[in-house]
């Protein structure tokens, strides 16, 4: 779909080209960012009737970055450790003992950038999870508690006091 923007005045032409995939790319750049939440500016050029065919190469993105880490066996520990703290997998599956990625598929046949919306989110809130439980693994962050006992606390702040009073 194209769409075309003209202001009323002023010379300048804006052209966005909204498609399902570019709509998947911005979902997970938002994800990337902190960016908190997403809009559907372009409803009205989405197909609310249902007659159009799906877009094969939507998640195309995220199947290259999936298969840059597929063959890594650390991926397989992360997904079994994310489901023993119940954390299932939408999108990961281990099959004959390899890590398979499911593609979010067509349930409706209406308003596919909307549906395009919902699914990518989830799948790259579940693809930073993934991504997070192997930099764990391979102890590039930390897992800790954060709970502080109250001996903790105390001693921290004396300890600091202390250092600052003696300065």
């Amino acid at each position: 779909m194209k769409l075309q923007v003209l202001p009323t005045y002023g010379i300048m032409r804006h052209s966005f080209h909204i498609d399902p995939r570019s709509i998947a790319n911005k979902v997970k750049f938002a994800m990337d960012h902190g960016i908190g939440g997403f809009t559907a500016w372009s409803i009205t050029t989405d197909d609310f009737r249902g007659e159009c065919d799906d877009e094969l190469n939507t998640y195309r993105d995220y199947v290259k970055r999936y298969n840059k880490i597929s063959d890594q066996p650390i991926l397989k520990e992360a997904l079994v450790n994310l489901q023993k703290v119940d954390n299932t997998s939408e999108f990961y599956d281990i099959k004959n003992d390899k890590v398979h990625l499911r593609l979010p598929q067509r349930k409706f046949l209406k308003f596919p950038l909307l549906r395009t919306i919902h699914d990518a989110t989830n799948l790259a809130l579940e693809e930073a999870k993934v991504l997070s439980e192997m930099q764990r693994l391979r102890g590039q962050t930390r897992s800790s508690s954060c709970t502080r006992s109250f001996t903790e606390v105390c001693n921290y702040a004396v300890d600091n006091l202390q250092a600052n009073t003696i300065r």
